[in-house]
């Protein structure tokens, strides 16, 4: 048994050393979080670049340096520019039945590297730009490509090439078999019904 007194002064007591717990867990809180400002993490995965600015170098928020880049790699984005004209072209064959996405689906893109070869893993059409370039009179079209061996980079000039789209009743008509005339007109030879050469003017739809 103790008396009141020494009771209440350990009560009093024991309150005066939860709060200091308190302001203690609040310190190292606000340590916490300083020493996590001290860490840059980049908000996606990727490879970052060269530094911008050198190690002590003093740093603010939202300051119009950066202090690295880091680009996303895999998967990768490809733009490439097609003729106003042509996609038009394209779009109206679609509509009146003359072309057919295979599948039904997206067409699928590849690509021709600079060197020649030939990309190994196809890419898929996302969409298509619905701002024409004024000087170029071109459309922008992105695909997206894995990139799981990091071959394609930032900047690289590709060749992408869209399949899947399919003109049925199309007759395809070897190149090295058409002749040019004066004007310019496609020319072919066809064998007639008694078995000798007839010339006949081409219509062709593209080359």
């Amino acid at each position: 048994a103790v008396s009141r007194e020494s009771a209440d002064e350990a009560q009093a007591a024991f309150k005066q050393a939860q709060s200091e717990v308190a302001a203690n867990r609040a310190l190292l809180d606000t340590a916490s979080l300083s020493l996590s400002q001290a860490e840059v993490r980049s908000p996606i995965s990727g490879r970052i670049g060269r530094s911008s600015v050198s190690q002590g170098a003093l740093v603010t928020a939202s300051q119009a340096t950066a202090l690295a880049t880091v680009t996303q790699l895999d998967p990768i984005f490809v733009d490439a520019a097609q003729s106003a004209v042509n996609v038009l072209r394209f779009r109206r064959d679609f509509e009146a039945g003359r072309l057919k996405i295979d599948g039904g689906g997206r067409p699928t893109a590849r690509l021709t590297l600079e060197d020649g070869s030939v990309y190994a893993h196809p890419g898929q059409l996302l969409l298509a730009e619905a701002i024409v370039e004024e000087t170029a009179g071109t459309i922008t079209l992105r695909a997206q490509f894995p990139n799981p061996r990091r071959e394609l980079l930032p900047g690289m000039y590709v060749r992408m090439t869209l399949e899947g789209a399919v003109a049925e009743a199309t007759l395809l008509v070897p190149q090295v078999a058409v002749t040019r005339d004066a004007k310019g007109n496609g020319l072919v030879y066809v064998i007639g019904a008694d078995n000798t050469l007839e010339q006949r003017p081409l219509v062709v739809h593209r080359a």
